[in-house]
């Protein structure tokens, strides 16, 4: 499992529709559809990234 892998499965944790795609038209709806937009998915990422690189890293080796 890569560090890239780890974040993606917190993103999911978090957001159960992470991995759904939202067009801007549907995104306009408001809460009525499961999803993210492109904007709102890369902003979770970078959120999740963040933990991840300061409270985990530190304390996990990777095996090759």
């Amino acid at each position: 499992m890569t560090e890239q892998d780890i974040i993606h499965a917190m993103c999911l944790t978090w957001r159960h529709d992470y991995g759904l795609h939202l067009t801007p038209e549907e995104a306009a709806l408001g809460g009525l559809l499961s999803g993210m937009s492109d904007r709102d998915r890369q902003a979770l990422y970078n959120q999740m990234k963040q933990v991840f690189e300061n409270c985990i890293k530190p304390y996990v080796t990777f095996k090759e």
